[in-house]
């Protein structure tokens, strides 16, 4: 009613309307932690992002409107983006952006991390659609703001309607990083590395650890939202600060100095920095073999975890390295010993971090033409399948790791020869792939479309007897192709003609001669002008 109503112009129409759309949210997250209410709170999210529209275009001098209007704007796209409307999340999105800047441009130093936050959510949906360029331009603009941030920045709770944007921001992290992070997402990381510079400009020398561990911190959790360029900009300094420590007391902070480096190889990494990141994280399996070797510790299990930790990321560089894969797999089956002796002794504790380094071997093994090492990949991988049936037994966040080990273990016994058993492998990969795939379609298309393509090509080995068999997972494999050469058509062109072609061949095994000249068709047509028609089915 307010809406068709002048009365929302006057103070006292605009108090009631902002009561209204509390209300409206109040209720909506409500609905919102009952899944079946969600498509109610959809509803009432855009009502309050219109109502909070209408009072934003009356005075858009109120920046605590402004600040409510951005919140509501995010809630909608949390909404949006958690019943898979990307291209809607993208207009709302980029709207509440748009505002964000409108209020950064009346009061930057107050909104200056709110745009930055902003930015970075925006730039994780244009990842989503594809769109990587534009992602990482947002991600630089942030970095800017947040590299410009004065040292007396006050904490992100105590601005101008920063309470409703802050928990607009983070419920929409975290339905975009479902990924189980740190204690502290990256936003209130934000906050914290604020509060201490700000600390640390009256008092460096007792304030420089905490500094570089609130840096640190701030960092991976920055990394493991695939934040790569920000993470590299914290973690560097956290490297920084953590080396002037350890060039005075090595032996109280050296291993810090290790963790940060590790850390900072993993945001190289993301960035394609990989020399850069093999040389941060041969420093640190350096200064973790040192600790080993000089100063037993009280918790030397602990110890011995951090060395394999290090291992573990160093192989992984290596491996992204050039012309480094022998290099790769012999570190790599340090950290797999370290690990296999450790789960010796606990294996509760640490046979998930075993399965993962035996995993790792197991792809570093399979680049080798040579039949022994690929064996021993099969092997390897056998040996993470195991240990993740156990844990998924547990616990069902183990079901994608279990997934991936399922596919790879595939692909092996596959390039060996076992085409039953690898068959056999890869119909229960797809199947723990798919229910996974199902909880976020977005995030877990290509991991599917992995899975799909290994069981497929296993089946295709077993012969024609297999074809009939092969049609199903065919036709995902060129309605998920097609979904992904649309948002990416140079690097999808070449899977999607192949998986039309292959999904005709097997068609026309069982007199389905329609379908597959449909199919072949449209392979015809990407191969010559890199389109396809827009209708997909015969």
């Amino acid at each position: 009613m307010w809406e068709t109503s002048p009365q929302y112009a006057s103070e006292e129409g605009m108090k009631l309307a902002r009561i209204l759309a509390e209300s409206l949210h109040e209720t909506a997250r409500e609905l919102n932690e009952i899944k079946k209410g969600m498509s109610e709170a959809g509803i009432l999210w855009k009502q309050v992002s219109l109502i909070f529209k209408r009072l934003y275009d009356h005075d858009r001098e109120r920046g605590d409107i402004g600040a409510d209007y951005v919140g509501s704007l995010l809630n909608y796209s949390r909404f949006l983006y958690s019943v898979h409307r990307n291209a809607e999340v993208h207009v709302w999105l980029y709207d509440a952006l748009s505002i964000q800047r409108e209020l950064y441009q009346r009061n930057p130093e107050e909104q200056r991390l709110h745009l930055a936050f902003t930015l970075n959510i925006y730039a994780e949906v244009l990842r989503a659609n594809d769109r990587p360029a534009d992602a990482s331009m947002c991600d630089r603009e942030a970095t800017i703001l947040r590299q410009g941030a004065p040292n007396r920045q006050r904490r992100l709770s105590s601005a101008a309607g920063a309470s409703s944007f802050f928990w607009a921001i983070y419920d929409f992290t975290s339905s975009v990083h479902t990924r189980a992070r740190d204690e502290e997402s990256y936003i209130a990381g934000a906050g914290e590395v604020a509060h201490i510079r700000q600390l640390y400009a009256d008092d460096p020398e007792r304030q420089r650890s905490p500094l570089a561990r609130a840096l640190h911190t701030y960092g991976v959790a920055l990394s493991r939202a695939r934040l790569g360029e920000a993470a590299c900009f914290a973690l560097a300094e956290a490297v920084q600060l953590r080396r002037e420590m350890a060039s005075h007391d090595p032996e109280q902070f050296d291993q810090d100095l290790a963790a940060s480096l590790q850390a900072h190889a993993a945001g190289l990494r993301l960035m394609g920095r990989v020399e850069e990141a093999c040389t941060a994280d041969a420093e640190a399996v350096r200064l973790r073999r040192g600790s080993s070797r000089s100063r037993p510790s009280r918790d030397p299990a602990k110890q011995r975890l951090a060395l394999a930790s290090a291992v573990h990321s160093y192989a992984i560089s290596l491996y992204q390295s050039d012309g480094r894969f022998d290099e790769a797999r012999m570190i790599e089956k340090e950290a797999v010993d370290i690990l296999r002796a450790l789960a010796g002794t606990n294996s509760k504790k640490y046979s998930p971090a075993l399965a993962t380094s035996l995993n790792n071997y197991g792809l570093m093994l399979h680049t080798s033409n040579s039949a022994e090492r690929v064996q021993q990949a099969c092997d390897a991988l056998a040996e993470a399948v195991h240990i993740r049936r156990q844990l998924h037994q547990h616990d069902e966040h183990y079901r994608s790791d279990l997934a991936y080990s399922l596919t790879q273990q595939c692909r092996s016994l596959f390039k060996l020869g076992r085409i039953e058993e690898a068959c056999a492998v890869g119909k229960a990969a797809v199947d723990y792939r798919r229910q996974v795939y199902v909880g976020d379609r977005d995030r877990h298309r290509v991991e599917y479309v992995s899975a799909l393509g290994y069981y497929s090509a296993a089946l295709m080995a077993g012969g024609e007897s297999k074809y009939e068999e092969a049609n199903a997972p065919h036709a995902k494999l060129v309605e998920h192709y097609h979904i992904l050469w649309e948002r990416n058509p140079d690097v999808y062109r070449t899977d999607f003609r192949h998986w039309l072609l292959t999904y005709a061949k097997t068609l026309r095994h069982v007199h389905r001669d329609v379908e597959a000249q449909h199919y072949e068709e449209e392979a015809r047509s990407l191969e010559v002008i890199g389109q396809i028609s827009p209708a997909r089915t015969p």
